[in-house]
């Protein structure tokens, strides 16, 4: 699913559009998704609307980085391209947030007036600031803004009732961290890259005895001393956290014999030289036996955890119960290449980057959802739509 906050704090964009390709376009008010047989459905204008709002929000975040092409690229390693996962992500998104507006008085979760004023607002501003070049090559009306917002309010709310319904039980064994210092002395060379790898050789078994020379003086200082006995030894101070009860750790940042060797030390306590195979020499200060900021930490994460279980279970039942019908031709037609949206802040000291081609602008409001609730937000930025190829 999409992550929400993302979208609905993108405020105020500007969209212009140089080229709008609308030969053969299907008609707003086709049904892009028959629910429940016919009991409800989401028309194509809306579903094209939805992923164009989407679309802006990744072609700015993306194209900085990889360009214009990176929609058809496979970009998570999967198999399919940019376009295609995210289409599936979106159509999710519509299914999830029907649902949960579809279930808001269960949660006792309503629209105030205040609410829907706002949203009325922040649709009307949208149109008002922005040209018809720009409207049009999103698909947006009033009508779908509002939708969109509403949607955006009611999931936000409903889904944060259903994590605070959560039963989360934690024991002091689940939750319980320490807290230790160690230092890694490599006994891997520097690494080589080559076309296709990268390699870090081992060292000369000359380099080896030096490097655990450096590793048994840190091991014999006082542990008061290790952060500037390692220093001098040029070693990197790290720290690290674990759970104290568990029996064994998965870990790729640290061998699991170095976790255990930091177990059997007495608080302060420094370890002997733990030797690694595959990386080099340790060595390890048990800092703390109980944490208490780690141990805070986990608990947070452990309860966020189960909260989204069970927002899943519940969110998996409901649509166990759904038919949701998706006509592909339609949601086809849906592009995600025709037209390219770029971000330019407006206003003093801001910078402004156009898209090659593009020829008129526009400033357009998009709306901005706190906890759940819709206003408008005051930062101001310009995005160019461009035709693509």
């Amino acid at each position: 699913m999409l992550n929400k906050k993302i979208a609905v704090t993108v405020a105020a964009a500007g969209l212009a559009a140089a080229t709008l390709l609308s030969a053969c376009a299907p008609k707003n008010d086709e049904t892009l998704v028959n629910i429940n047989k016919g009991e409800a459905s989401i028309e194509y204008g809306y579903g094209n609307f939805f992923a164009n709002y989407y679309k802006s929000l990744y072609d700015t975040t993306y194209g900085s980085y990889y360009g214009t092409d990176f929609w058809t690229k496979d970009m998570s390693g999967n198999g399919s391209t940019m376009e295609a996962d995210v289409k599936d992500s979106l159509m999710d998104e519509l299914k999830s947030e029907y649902l949960l507006e579809q279930h808001a008085a269960d949660y006792g979760v309503t629209l105030s007036d205040d609410d829907a004023k706002a949203i009325d607002d922040a649709a009307a501003a949208f149109l008002d600031d922005n040209e018809k070049k720009a409207v049009k090559a999103m698909g947006a009306t009033e009508e779908y803004i509002k939708k969109m917002l509403t949607g955006m309010f009611y999931s936000n709310k409903v889904e944060a009732a259903i994590k605070a319904e959560t039963q989360v039980s934690l024991t002091d064994d689940e939750t319980g961290q320490s807290k230790m210092s160690y230092v890694c002395f490599s006994t891997k060379g520097k690494t080589e890259s080559t076309d296709s790898t990268s390699l870090s050789p081992d060292l000369s078994d000359e380099e080896k005895a030096k490097v655990k020379e450096n590793a048994e003086a840190l091991a014999a200082a006082d542990a008061s001393e290790f952060e500037d006995k390692a220093k001098e030894l040029g070693g990197e101070v790290k720290t690290y956290t674990y759970t104290t009860a568990a029996d064994s750790y998965t870990d790729a940042t640290i061998p699991e014999s170095v976790i255990k060797a930091a177990k059997d030390l007495d608080e302060g306590e420094t370890s002997d030289v733990i030797e690694d195979e595959d990386t080099g020499y340790y060595v390890v200060r048990l800092d703390a036996v109980h944490d208490d900021d780690a141990t805070s930490s986990k608990i947070e994460e452990l309860t966020a955890s189960a909260q989204s279980e069970h927002y899943k279970e519940v969110l998996d039942g409901w649509e166990a119960d759904l038919d949701w019908s998706v006509d592909d031709s339609l949601w086809d037609k849906i592009s995600m290449t025709d037209v390219t949206y770029t971000m330019k802040q407006t206003g003093s000291g801001s910078t402004d980057s156009s898209t090659s081609g593009s020829d008129s602008t526009g400033t357009t409001d998009s709306s901005s959802s706190e906890s759940g609730s819709t206003a408008t937000d005051g930062a101001s930025s310009t995005t160019n739509a461009t035709s693509g190829n």
